[in-house]
């Protein structure tokens, strides 16, 4: 039997589905797809062949509780509350913590995409500041500066943010996204100066604990159960 991993940045506002939101067969996902009217097809990836307990195990997710430095802020939801049925971090508080939204084309690169995306709106959450907006490039992943993955596909768990835990990543103008693998060579002349790293990378839940996942996004967005800042 066939599975598809649905990655899911569940910044924006989703409900959580009786169907595994992480695992399942290619046909469940296709008649999911077309019977809620999304704009996406369900196809065949690196990981469909891959066995379903390794796929969990590759989910597992990570996450920053970040309520210490921003437990004032009009943003952060009180930990002594029950976790809200909804919550949208493009708007909270009024205010939209997200960065723009990015177009990863025909590259098999929405785990960079997943990585950068949740980081960048940590930075602007962290920082108490929503017009920060660093935009992190997904291309200098998706070179050979970082081996572990391609267009053709990435870790779906922590190997990632831990590895720009460890090397760091340079702005988007340092290296922009080209949709395609490339070199990493291609950077930047001053790369080096423009790092910028994660600082915490920390496992929070299992596939399978739908509570502990909401608990991550009262503290930011999470991309494939991920957080990172």
């Amino acid at each position: 039997m066939k599975y598809v991993i649905i990655l899911l940045v569940m910044a924006l506002a989703m409900p959580l589905v009786a169907l595994d939101p992480y695992i399942m067969t290619l046909e469940e996902c296709r008649a999911y797809i077309k019977a809620n009217n999304l704009k996406w097809e369900a196809g065949v990836t690196p990981y469909t062949n891959m066995p379903k307990e390794t796929l969990k195990m590759m989910l597992t997710g990570m996450y920053l509780p970040i309520e210490s430095k921003t437990k004032n802020s009009n943003h952060i939801v009180n930990s002594n509350t029950k976790n809200p049925e909804y919550l949208d971090w493009t708007n909270v508080g009024g205010t939209n913590w997200m960065t723009s939204v990015k177009n990863q084309a025909s590259c098999g690169s929405c785990w960079a995409f997943a990585v950068m995306g949740t980081w960048e709106a940590m930075i602007n959450i962290n920082s108490n500041n929503s017009n920060i907006d660093w935009d992190a490039s997904e291309q200098y992943m998706v070179s050979t500066c970082y081996s572990g993955g391609s267009c053709g596909g990435g870790p779906a768990g922590t190997g990632p943010a831990n590895w720009v835990k460890a090397n760091g990543v340079p702005d988007e103008a340092c290296y922009p996204y080209k949709a395609a693998n490339s070199n990493c060579n291609e950077r930047c002349s001053d790369w080096a100066s423009r790092l910028k790293y994660i600082k915490t990378v920390t496992n929070v839940c299992t596939s399978a604990n739908t509570e502990a996942i909401k608990a991550a996004l009262r503290n930011g967005p999470v991309g494939t159960a991920m957080q990172a800042t």
